[in-house]
């Protein structure tokens, strides 16, 4: 959503001026129409505060969307028209975001848009997916079913990325709170009694000598150190989505041992539900497969995936083109698309493969967990230990050379 400038003139002739949030020039020049007002000039408003302002607009997040696609289904299946649903929800809303998304869909609905249109301005915040599905339900006229489909399928993968971030909150608080502890000892204590050993003429050991140049190299390099920080988060945050990053980052991933199979579970997972929930919608599997693979991120199951769904559009079954990449799909997964096929309910098959690969999630970061918690501890413990036994027996020395 922007804002724009307009200078419009009535049947009279009269200018009138003003401001207008919207998403482009026409939908200001249709708006200025329906109040029998003709554009002269619509100009989007440069103004500092107004893109700070923007930037700091809070997203929508996934439980968002979860209450979004459940009020509007119940909505729609107690009699109310699509128009009356977004009505009522958009009184109730508090998210900016969702309420300007919100009163544009329901500016396009009263000039006979669909509810997907308004939706597909913006990639960034509802998924192809997300559109698809809306989309299929309104050329059906099935929209509540969809929505429901639509419902689960998002509250499934929300509960699929909160097991992996809650994994990794205790281990990213430990390494966060081993890393500060040990630039506490570095900048403030070893420095002070580097001095005092420095001074004496005692021999230190090799682990002190090292700490020592350490704790020198990062006093005096510590704004160095804190830029360098930042400026590697701010480039993970910035080349996230792009695609040789991704690629990159999904290969490491791929070679690593305890997150390898971690990482093929949640695709599966994800690839599994996407696919069955498309399927079940009434979506042809072709177009399902390419939309699923576009939720996969730029990995070797993208493209696998998306050359799949070539193979299946010139006549090759699902479970045939998915038994030729054996090295990269399970066994039992290619067994039981082929059961699918065979029985005609595909994608009753492929909501027990979710269910089945997600709590294969579940448990695997269950156990990666109860793994890296000891490890960590034991690590960072070696470490503070080092430190502390490195910097003490030099005290010990030193005392004991007084007496």
């Amino acid at each position: 959503m922007s804002t724009f400038i307009y200078t419009a003139v009535n049947n009279l002739g009269k200018i009138k001026t003003g401001e207008l949030e919207t998403a482009d020039v026409k939908t200001v020049v249709e708006h200025l129409r329906r109040q029998d007002l003709t554009a002269v000039s619509v100009k989007p408003k440069k103004d500092f505060t107004n893109n700070l302002a923007h930037l700091f607009t809070p997203g929508i997040s996934q439980q968002d969307k979860i209450m979004l696609t459940k009020h509007l289904s119940t909505m729609v299946k107690s009699g109310l028209s699509l128009k009356e649903g977004i009505e009522t929800i958009l009184n109730d809303a508090k998210n900016k975001s969702l309420k300007k998304i919100l009163t544009e869909a329901k500016f396009n609905l009263e000039k006979g848009q669909p509810l997907s249109k308004t939706f597909r301005k913006y990639p960034k915040i509802f998924s192809n997916v997300f559109v698809t599905l809306i989309e299929s339900g309104e050329s059906s006229g099935n929209l509540e079913k969809s929505l429901d489909y639509l419902g689960i399928q998002i509250k499934k993968d929300y509960k699929l990325r909160q097991k992996v971030k809650g994994a990794m909150i205790y281990p990213l608080v430990l390494i966060t709170a081993s890393i500060a502890v040990i630039m506490i000892m570095m900048v403030f204590v070893v420095p002070k009694l580097s001095e005092s050993f420095l001074r004496s003429d005692l021999q230190l050991p090799w682990t002190t000598q090292l700490i020592i140049s350490l704790s020198n190299f990062i006093t005096h390099n510590v704004y160095l150190i804190i830029g360098f920080g930042l400026f590697s988060i701010i480039g993970l945050v910035y080349f996230r989505n792009n695609k040789n990053f991704q690629h990159t980052l999904s290969k490491i991933i791929l070679r690593t041992p305890v997150l390898s199979e971690l990482y093929i579970k949640i695709i599966l997972a994800r690839f599994i539900r996407t696919l069955g929930t498309l399927l079940a919608s009434g979506i042809s599997i072709l177009k399902s497969l390419d939309i699923s693979a576009g939720t996969l991120g730029y990995n070797v199951y993208q493209k696998s995936i998306s050359q799949i769904s070539k193979e299946v559009s010139q006549g090759i079954s699902l479970s045939n083109a998915l038994k030729s990449r054996k090295d990269i799909f399970p066994y039992m997964l290619i067994n039981m698309v082929s059961v699918g096929e065979k029985t005609g309910n595909l994608e009753l098959t492929l909501e027990e493969l979710a269910i089945f690969y997600e709590e294969e999630v579940d448990n695997s970061i269950k156990n990666m967990v109860s793994l890296m918690e000891p490890a960590l501890l034991l690590f960072m413990g070696l470490v503070v230990a080092t430190i502390a036994f490195s910097v003490i027996m030099p005290i010990y020395q030193l005392v004991g050379s007084v007496n």
